[in-house]
């Protein structure tokens, strides 16, 4: 019971927690809406490897939460996971040298001692463009965030088909590179929603 109401205020708590990202306050930058209702699976830590394995093995004790340095970890308000850790991704993302989750996870639904290397092999999650909201697909300026964010190289810029040479080029997502840490949702800037969001892979 104490997990279920521990989980609870959490979620009732939300927007109040204040959590660091990087050297930036949440006051300090504009957020996106929250893309969890688009989301048929939300993400789980990249470190989990398995998103079903994760969910078998979390037993919501919420220390991963806890230990997460970039607030990115928030107890799921889905109903089919409710109360358990899934990635907020409008508060950080999940960086693949960070272990601090699995480090505080008793249950062993996050493995343990994995380099940033062994993680870059993981396919946790995916990334899905929408391109109707993408900044530089809608012609309303140059936009490179999410190829330079991502960590593995998931994400490239061409030419929009039928474009004029000199329009922006637009995210193209390689699936098989892709490991859902979120950090092209993350820095996306487009507003009020995200151009590009993290499915959870199942």
């Amino acid at each position: 019971m104490a997990i279920t109401l521990r989980s609870l205020a959490m979620l009732a708590a939300g927007d109040a927690y204040v959590y660091k990202l990087g050297e930036r306050q949440m006051g300090e930058v504009s957020y996106a809406e929250s893309s969890a209702a688009e989301k048929r699976h939300l993400p789980v830590p990249v470190g989990a490897g398995d998103a079903a394995r994760f969910r078998t093995r979390c037993v919501g004790c919420m220390k991963c939460i806890s230990a997460c340095p970039s607030g990115v970890l928030r107890p799921s308000s889905k109903a089919r996971h409710f109360g358990r850790p899934a990635l907020d991704l409008r508060y950080g993302w999940c960086r693949p040298e960070c272990n601090l989750c699995a480090e505080a996870c008793p249950a062993g639904a996050i493995r343990r001692g994995l380099t940033p290397e062994q993680k870059k092999g993981l396919h946790t999650g995916i990334a899905v463009w929408h391109g109707e909201r993408c900044v530089a697909a809608t012609g309303k300026d140059k936009c490179n965030a999410c190829s330079r964010h991502c960590p593995v190289g998931a994400i490239s810029l061409v030419a929009k088909e039928g474009a004029p040479a000199a329009a922006p080029k637009i995210p193209k997502i390689d699936a098989d590179k892709c490991i859902g840490c979120g950090a092209c949702e993350h820095f996306c800037p487009a507003r009020p929603k995200v151009a590009v969001i993290v499915e959870g892979r199942c």
